[in-house]
């Protein structure tokens, strides 16, 4: 979850407009002022926004898998 994303997590056929700000929302209130965070750019972990609690992982149409996560 650490990971930095790539062009496919962020640019496909599930990543709506909105949902790309939620996760930019989440991106820019995780790192606050942290330059160095910044520059890092957009994690995995940003994409869960405040559902952070995994309860597992399902597949999902065209060969994804989704993790299914809640709000504690």
């Amino acid at each position: 979850m650490q990971h930095q994303i790539s062009a496919a997590d962020w640019l496909n056929e599930e990543m709506t407009p909105e949902y790309q700000e939620r996760v930019y929302n989440a991106y820019t209130l995780r790192c606050g002022h942290h330059r160095d965070e910044l520059a890092r750019g957009i994690k995995r972990v940003d994409f869960l926004l405040d559902h952070f609690v995994m309860e597992g992982v399902v597949k999902a149409k065209n060969g994804l898998w989704e993790i299914k996560t809640r709000t504690p």
